[in-house]
């Protein structure tokens, strides 16, 4: 399957103390029985949280992601920890699809790792229905229109039955075409083109149903309607189609805007301001990572400034006369002054 490996989303920590249950109260120790339960950075302590119920809605997505991130390990264990809490019959489905939507929100985890996560927890999920969300959860969590529509190729790759193929593919699409109607500025033309792409896939549909097509060579078909509905929307996002557009996109940019005020949408850099800089540590050239993931070095690995030529993302900017510009300093008196 053709993948897309483009990178979503950077998160950060997770802090705090282990929670401990007890049937009964009284007999428990001292500890706040509230929603706002503290909760370790150890992966499985969150997940824990989660399963007892003690973690909900936003706020579990949000400490999973960060859990995922500060996983131990090289990227395989990180994968195998998250698979088996997904395949495991002890975690229950509020938890699968907080982890799978927690994955996608990940910062240290690949496009591609994240649609074999989502293959996976659809393969492993007994019921329809719960496989349906688990792949609106996917889709509503990537930012970007590529992302989501290699999403439903993942999903339905994992689903064994045409039928639920093809439902899954056209539930998929109409959840993504409600999410560009509710954004309403500049999306008009993608919500029509993903309309179009609904509306010949259901014509495929009712071919294989009338008998007057077989569901392999539907879906094969089905597949490329959503690869030409993917240069559609680029086409859309970067001025490059017909339509009205959004205008281009500037180098470095995801192609996806969001709308943060009426007429005002923003986009998001792909990764990591980055400096070029000059021996004597005068920034030459400016640009963006070409991943969210993508860093150059760590503490004094990354602080070439003065000191040689080169990249650095690692870096504060001054205001004061005297040392006017871009520092890797830790003193605050080197970023105030005349």
């Amino acid at each position: 399957m053709k993948r897309i490996k483009s990178i979503m989303f950077a998160l950060s920590i997770v802090a705090a103390a282990p929670v401990f249950f007890s049937s009964c109260q009284e007999d428990a120790p001292e500890i706040n029985y509230t929603i706002n339960v503290s909760v370790t950075n150890d992966f499985s302590k969150v997940i824990e949280a989660i399963n007892s119920g003690n973690l909900k809605s936003e706020a579990a997505i949000q400490e999973l992601a960060r859990a995922i991130d500060k996983l131990s390990g090289d990227q395989q264990a990180k994968l195998q920890a998250i698979i088996d809490v997904l395949t495991s019959m002890n975690t229950k489905l509020e938890t699968k699809l907080a982890l799978i939507e927690a994955a996608i929100n990940a910062q240290t985890l690949s496009l591609e790792d994240k649609l074999d996560l989502l293959e996976t927890a659809i393969s492993n999920l007994p019921d329809y229905s719960d496989k349906l969300e688990a792949i609106k959860a996917a889709i509503e969590a990537l930012p970007d229109y590529g992302d989501k529509l290699e999403a439903i190729e993942a999903a339905i790759s994992a689903l064994p039955d045409y039928s639920d193929k093809f439902d899954a593919v056209v539930a998929a699409l109409n959840d993504i075409k409600a999410q560009a109607e509710a954004i309403a500025t500049g999306q008009t033309d993608i919500a029509t083109q993903i309309g179009n792409a609904v509306s010949a896939i259901e014509d495929l549909i009712d071919e294989v149903s009338s008998g007057n097509a077989d569901a392999a060579t539907a879906l094969a078909a089905i597949i490329q309607k959503l690869e030409d509905l993917k240069t559609a929307i680029e086409n859309i996002e970067t001025g490059g189609g017909s339509g009205s557009g959004s205008g281009d996109s500037p180098e470095g940019a995801l192609s996806g805007k969001f709308s943060v005020g009426a007429g005002k949408q923003v986009q998001f850099s792909k990764g990591n301001l980055v400096a070029t800089i000059d021996a004597a540590g005068t920034p030459t050239a400016w640009k963006f990572a070409a991943n969210q993931y993508d860093c150059l070095g760590e503490g004094g690995a990354n602080k070439t400034i003065g000191t040689a030529a080169g990249d650095v993302d690692l870096f504060g900017w001054s205001t004061a006369a005297t040392t006017y510009g871009i520092s890797t300093s830790t003193s605050n008196g080197d970023y105030s002054g005349d």
